[in-house]
């Protein structure tokens, strides 16, 4: 068995695919899952390839044989999903200060780490991520033009897209392999964003309940939006039912655009983010 189906969970690839036609790639690491998506001239996905890792020397090996990342094509967009990011105003944003940013919620050594920003669209929020050198070194030895940005800014973009309209009081929770990404809203304003890392049932409850009432927000009238898959968190809906009057399950507008032909569709399956949204 080759490497790439060693760590291969799901393949989704267009009857059209042709690797010649890959033009640019995104990119989405987890904590335990990389999800490669390949785009043609026109902005088409045609292929995705899903993997699963647990240290750090299998994620290399899936990066130096995935068949998308060692095409010819070395541009793209790589989003880091992991707890090293922190949000900072537009107006208090400085590039020279982003790791004294960091430093305010994780702890960064910048000879072990590279640091990046980007501006969160539609917002006046700039989020501060952060990758271990040795995985982003082993990453640009296949793609030297990819850009890294903080993970954080895939589900962030799509809550302040112009088209969301918002409850008074309403909670976004975006489960991810073993976190969620919890945010809130009231009157249309982000008041809370964070993750979570969660290992039972229980933690998914404590740390939903702990933000809804740390923002005073009443759990009879508050709404709790869920997009993606609970049971990545080992959780479902139904547990927040005693808890919660509105609870609902959201699927997002469809915005990303997948090439003609069989098998693209099932990607949107896995409940990812990056199945239904692009930026």
């Amino acid at each position: 068995m080759s490497k790439e189906g060693k760590y291969l969970l799901n393949k989704f690839d267009s009857d059209k695919l042709d690797i010649e036609e890959i033009s640019s790639l995104s990119l989405f690491l987890y904590s335990r899952l990389l999800s490669v998506l390949a785009k043609n001239p026109i902005g088409e996905v045609i292929g995705v390839h899903v993997y699963g890792y647990s240290e750090v020397n299998e994620l290399f090996e899936i990066i130096e044989s995935d068949t998308f990342i060692q095409s010819s094509n070395t541009f793209g967009k790589l989003f880091v999903h992991n707890e090293a990011f922190c949000l900072v105003p537009n107006h208090l944003f400085d590039p020279s200060h982003k790791e004294q940013y960091l430093n305010f919620t994780t702890e960064v050594d910048p000879n072990q780490m590279e640091i990046f920003y980007e501006n969160i669209p539609c917002s006046e929020i700039q989020a501060v991520g952060s990758l271990p050198l040795d995985i982003l070194k082993k990453i640009e030895e296949s793609l030297p033009d990819l850009e890294f940005i903080p993970g954080v800014v895939f589900p962030l973009s799509f809550l302040f897209d112009p088209d969301t309209v918002f409850e008074d009081h309403e909670i976004f929770i975006f489960p991810i392999p073993d976190h969620i990404y919890i945010a809130a809203f009231s009157l249309g304003a982000l008041v809370f964003f964070n993750s979570f890392k969660i290992n039972t049932e229980h933690d998914f409850i404590k740390y939903t309940l702990t933000v809804t009432q740390q923002l005073g927000f009443e759990q009879e009238s508050a709404k709790v939006s869920i997009l993606g898959d609970l049971s990545q968190v080992h959780s479902s809906e139904g547990i927040l039912a005693p808890y919660f009057t509105f609870v609902s399950k959201e699927v997002p507008p469809e915005k990303i655009i997948y090439s003609p032909g069989q098998g693209l569709d099932d990607f949107k399956k896995t409940m990812l983010l990056e199945a239904y949204w692009t930026i």
